[in-house]
């Protein structure tokens, strides 16, 4: 609690006290580790105004409250609070709105109960900015963020220059365009909140935002003045937006929210609105997967696309994709939680088709035999010479192998070879695997290696040298193997991990990396 006193404050001001200039309104819950810097930003304000800070305390489990009493103790002229005895937001009764019943200035500033002002002339200089501006009834400025007690990125600037900005900006710019512990309103404007505002709107400040700059726009004020603190654990989006289902449901009621202010002003912002509900819908689409609904991911795909006509191109590609009669067999099958069976549809149907009709167009470099299984992150990259690649009968691979061809090089692989993720074969030369073959994750196989002998000259500049790599038949690699070139590995042999396998290995063989852990003195 700040050391100056009421009657400190009070001594600069000009006009009757009991009719402030300025209602500082703030809404709190079980913020007491925040409350105190929030109530002494608002009691070091430098005005030559009255103010009152109206706080209202939403039935607080912790000390909030307490703490309030304190202040309203040492400052009972200005500081004049609400203590609900139910929690109201688990009701749905909006905060602001009913702070704002309380409030009986002219100018109506705003700050929730975990923010906090930096600027002691902020009311001072947005309420001499707004009477140069008498048609605008909402100002706004920038704020920096708070996360983990270090000041972070900068929210809500909007431009390099103090500005008026349109409604229709306001509306895409969404709840964060205008930080809400930057707002200051005429109490006049926001009085007479239309009924959907209370009975239909899940968040009070961002529709505040657009109402009140329906008559002149919202003024931007190009000054730091206030802080936001990150989501903490009681934070609004702390409980709604990062849990799945009632972030769903908060969606759909901004959703049915924002068609009541599209009626509300006569259609003027159609575009806007539209654009905004498809992002709704398409954070509902997303939470939806998540939760495994398909039928209602279809059903909102469906009605997205009825009634969001100037979405984003990829949402409305998106929504199009979902509506897609075949696609929604497939999205059903992943959706209920066989991943099993929609990977087997997903290769047998579109990857099989893709690779046939490559290998097709390839044949000329490329052979593959009967029985082949790739997934998707299969890739084959050459420098452009004519290489040629043969694979035997049941040739089955998982995520991310790859195959690199340089100077008309080759790779032959046998019948019955199998290749974990993330394995890459690197040829110049050539290289050659038997049947029966196992290849486990991350595997490397080099059949050439850099020049770099010749002092004086650029690695890169010095070429290569090559020679072929020969794996046999019966052999398994464990995971993390790295093979390099000239090597020849015999048949019936198993490597185990972690192992570099620089020279050649015969038949009959176990071979395995003797690792020790070496611990000595920094």
């Amino acid at each position: 609690m700040i050391n100056r006193t009421e009657e400190e404050i009070i001594s600069n001001w000009n006009g009757n006290i009991n009719k402030p200039l300025v209602s500082v309104c703030c809404i709190t819950y079980n913020h007491e580790t925040f409350i105190s810097e929030a109530l002494d930003s608002f009691l070091l304000q430098e005005t030559d105004f009255p103010i009152e800070v109206i706080i209202r305390d939403d039935a607080s489990v912790d000390k909030t409250a307490d703490i309030i009493k304190e202040y309203v103790k040492k400052y009972p002229k200005i500081v004049k609070p609400i203590y609900e005895t139910e929690n109201g937001f688990q009701k749905g009764i909006k905060a602001f709105p009913e702070t704002l019943k309380k409030a009986s200035g002219t100018f109506i500033a705003l700050c929730e109960g975990d923010d906090y002002w930096t600027d002691i002339k902020k009311l001072q200089i947005q309420v001499d900015q707004m009477n140069n501006v008498p048609n605008v009834d909402i100002s706004f400025h920038f704020i920096n963020e708070l996360k983990d007690g270090k000041e972070g990125k900068i929210l809500g600037k909007q431009a390099n220059e103090t500005k008026v900005f349109l409604t229709s900006e306001l509306i895409l710019g969404g709840g964060e365009f205008c930080p809400t512990a930057s707002l200051m309103i005429r109490r006049e404007c926001i009085v007479n909140l239309p009924l959907w505002f209370y009975n239909e709107a899940p968040v009070g400040d961002y529709f505040i935002q657009i109402l009140a700059s329906l008559k002149g726009g919202a003024l931007y004020i190009n000054r730091n003045m206030a802080i936001y603190r990150v989501s903490h654990a009681s934070s609004w989006t702390s409980n709604v937006l990062k849990n799945l289902k009632n972030s769903t449901a908060h969606f759909y009621k901004m959703i049915h929210a924002m068609e009541m202010l599209d009626q509300y002003t006569n259609f003027k912002y159609k575009r806007e609105i539209s654009i905004v509900n498809s992002n709704f819908f398409y954070h509902i689409a997303k939470n939806l997967y998540k939760l495994g609904k398909a039928d209602e991911l279809i059903y909102v795909a469906t009605q997205a696309r009825q009634t969001t006509h100037y979405s984003d191109n990829k949402i409305k590609i998106l929504f199009k994709l979902i509506t897609f009669k075949p696609l929604q067999y497939l999205l059903k099958i992943k959706m209920m939680n066989r991943p099993y069976l929609f990977s087997m549809i997903y290769n047998k149907i579109f990857i099989s088709i893709f690779f046939r009709i490559y290998f097709i167009l390839m044949k000329d470099v490329i052979s593959v035999g009967k029985n082949y299984n790739f997934t998707s992150r299969f890739k084959i990259q050459s420098d452009g010479s004519r290489f040629q690649l043969k694979i035997g009968e049941n040739f089955s691979a998982r995520r991310n192998l790859m195959f690199t061809f340089q100077n008309a090089s080759n790779l032959i692989i046998g019948d019955n070879v199998f290749f974990n993720n993330n394995c890459s074969l690197n040829c110049l030369d050539s290289i050659e695997i038997g049947n029966d073959v196992l290849f486990g994750e991350n595997i490397k196989i080099y059949d050439h290696n850099h020049r770099f002998k010749e002092k004086g000259k650029l690695i890169h500049e010095q070429g290569f040298t090559a020679k072929s790599v020969v794996i046999g038949s019966n052999v398994w690699i464990g995971s993390n193997v790295t093979i390099l070139m000239g090597v020849k590995i015999g048949n019936n042999v198993v490597i185990g991990s972690n192992c570099l396998i620089y020279k050649s290995i015969p038949d009959n063989c176990v071979v395995k990396s003797d690792q020790q852990l070496l611990i000595t003195d920094n």
